[in-house]
């Protein structure tokens, strides 16, 4: 009998990672193994500073008893060229099935994105047939909309299973698990006649991006309160199983007694790999297995330091400039400060008896390093016309088609431009603002407030900017052309003020704003929110006006019925419309808690994806909106920015 031989294929992995310097590789093995697989990932775990999040959350998994992949770490050589330190886990395909539960050949395996469909519940497409929304998943999908209640959903679904997902999720404050959305499997498991689901990819986890905050409960920080999947199940803080899986959780993995010694023996074992892995510190594209981009993030410079200190207690803070004013701040927590101030909230919460981790709790001999000494600032700016990446129209009374915060927005050679205007530079001298501790608006002439003296006030990136008024004066031309070359300067700064790098008008997750709550020094759960900074001095009875009546940048509203007029070549009044510049259509989540967008994609595909609105709690606030995710025509369109709910 003839033995086939073994064949591989090696190719780019991941999805939005694909914009970094450092590639992410699939392996699959055809008639062969490597380790006892056939299909291998290895990731770079570019987006963690700590390069650890990932491995921390596998173990996790196996330690609470969550059916999860096996992940460890390996040098990576392709033709003999070293291309670095990777994250070497194996995938949920059929073999890894029928090692976890004996079932061989399974043809109900589901990969999930939201892109497969628009479910409230799964979307999925078929491993085996690569058909979305197939025959099995619409019927699943029909049970769920049928079903009432927990009881009747856990006859055909493993709820127990689901519950303890969420869980996980919750702890790890992951919002990259969303039910709906992806990094997750479906499963049929032919023994117990239920369906499962499994979660994977851990790498921004642990309070990293978005707006962690580890002293929230499970009502609060959830993203899919609004789902109905969440609200047949009844998931909330006072879901007696979901209270008692957190308990559970917290005294067998998720606590510090565990996991500090876990993460400590990590960083020792990998500090010398990290250490060749991130070296060197500014010429990124020297470093092993990285490939120039065409647009540099500021995620590709992290460096040993970043390891070490992010493993740690330093939280980082992106800012990430979009233009030249106007920016986002993603922030990443410190992995052990995650877990020590999630325990202890948890612990207090939930009233779980976590004496066994004393030294841990707060005023125990286990200190936790004040933040404001230990926190990281890293700046990303795109260049190009006015910082946002793309050219300057080079006719300043372009046609417009479409507007955003950063300006009016043209196309030249089926590209997009940023229409620059005549108009005059604003100066410091003329600035009356500075006065004031202010600065002046350079964009934004929309009057929110008036002082007594008849000057005139308006916000630009959430801080109130002096107008100033420059009617019949003479106007300067500032129109300028660049090349496609995207430059980036990034710094890195460790800091021992106490500026926090939260905006001073706090976003709200839609029009209008959040009245907070009397701060309760004596309320655990009470937190300050300091009124706005603005006071006019030349009114002495006057107070300070409201926050600005914006709220966070949320995601578009995705239409299903959107249909543009498909561009014809061949009709000279056919015009190509490229894709938007700044952010794109987002999924829409279900009332009452607003509109949860997707995930930002780089252009030429996306475009700036707007950042997610301040939450508070319904009924004040609302779920905002996250980032933009771009799908080109017919299904995407232009994102808003403006926030989220209007609550």
């Amino acid at each position: 009998k003839k033995t086939k031989k073994p064949s591989i294929k090696l190719s780019i992995g991941g999805k939005y990672t694909q914009v970094f310097e450092k590639q992410q590789y699939n392996i699959k093995i055809n008639n062969g193994e490597l380790f006892g697989r056939q299909q291998i990932r290895l990731r770079s775990e570019t987006v963690d500073p700590s390069f650890l999040r990932s491995k921390i959350g596998y173990d996790l998994c196996n330690v609470l008893g969550l059916p999860s992949v096996q992940a460890s770490y390996t040098i990576v050589y392709i033709n003999d060229d070293n291309m670095g330190l990777y994250l070497i886990r194996d995938v949920p395909k059929s073999q890894w099935f029928e090692y976890t539960f004996g079932i061989y050949n399974s043809t109900y395996i589901y990969k999930c994105d939201s892109k497969y469909g628009s479910s409230y519940y799964f979307n999925c497409i078929n491993e085996s047939t690569e058909e979305p929304a197939d025959a099995s998943l619409q019927e699943l999908n029909a049970k769920f909309e049928k079903a009432n209640n927990q009881e009747e959903i856990s006859k055909f679904f493993d709820t127990d299973l689901y519950i303890k997902w969420q869980v996980y999720k919750y702890l790890t404050g992951s919002w990259d698990h969303v039910t709906i959305q992806h990094n997750q499997y479906l499963f049929y498991n032919e023994i117990s006649g239920k369906w499962m689901n499994f979660l994977y990819d851990f790498d921004s986890d642990f309070g990293a991006y978005k707006s962690p905050n580890p002293n929230l409960s499970f009502t609060e920080e959830s993203l899919e309160m609004g789902l109905p999947l969440y609200q047949k199940l009844g998931l909330s803080n006072h879901h007696e199983q979901l209270v008692n899986t957190i308990k559970e959780f917290v005294l067998n993995g998720f606590n510090p007694v565990k996991l500090i010694p876990r993460i400590d023996e990590l960083l020792d074992y990998l500090y010398p790999y990290v250490l060749e892995d991130r070296t060197p510190e500014k010429e990124t594209t020297k470093r092993p297995g990285h490939f120039v981009r065409p647009e540099y993030k500021i995620e590709n410079g992290f460096g040993i330091a970043d390891h070490i200190k992010n493993a740690g207690f330093y939280n980082y803070y992106l800012k990430k400039y979009y233009d030249t004013k106007n920016f986002n701040v993603d922030e990443i927590y410190g992995l052990k400060r995650w877990i020590i101030e999630r325990f202890r909230f948890v612990c207090k919460k939930y009233e779980i008896d976590c004496s066994f981790a004393q030294k841990y709790l707060e005023g125990g001999s286990y200190r936790v390093p004040d933040l404001t000494k230990y926190k990281v600032e890293m700046e990303q700016r795109l260049g190009g016309c006015k910082d946002t990446g793309y050219h300057c129209c080079s006719d300043p009374n372009a046609y417009v088609y479409t507007t955003d915060d950063t300006g009016d927005w043209g196309i030249e050679g089926n590209f997009w431009c940023l229409i620059v205007k005549e108009e005059e530079p604003i100066v410091e001298e003329e600035c009356w603002a500075l006065e004031r501790g202010y600065p002046c608006c350079e964009y934004n002439t929309e009057v929110f407030y008036t002082s007594s003296n008849g000057k005139t006030w308006s916000v630009e990136n959430d801080e109130w900017c002096g107008i100033i008024n420059t009617t019949g004066k003479k106007k300067t031309t500032t129109t300028t052309t660049t090349t496609t070359t995207t430059t980036t300067t990034t710094t890195t700064t460790t800091t021992t003020t106490t500026t926090t790098t939260t905006p001073t008008a706090q976003p709200t997750g839609g029009n209008g704003y959040y009245e907070p709550p009397p701060y309760d020094p004596n309320d655990p759960n009470s937190v300050y929110i300091p009124p706005p900074p603005f006071f006019d001095p030349d009114d002495p009875n006057q107070g300070p006006p409201p926050p600005p009546p914006y709220g966070g940048y949320g995601g578009g509203y995705y239409d299903p019925n959107y249909e543009p007029k498909p561009y014809d070549p061949n009709d000279p009044n056919s015009q190509y419309i490229p894709p938007p510049p700044n952010g794109g259509q987002g999924g829409y989540y279900p009332p009452p808690n607003g509109g949860q967008g997707g995930y930002y994609q780089p252009p030429p595909n996306g475009g700036q994806g707007g950042q997610g609105g301040y939450y508070q709690p319904p009924p004040n606030g609302g779920q905002g909106g996250q980032g933009g995710y771009y799908q080109p025509p017919p299904n995407g369109g232009q994102g808003g920015r403006q926030g989220g709910g209007n609550n």
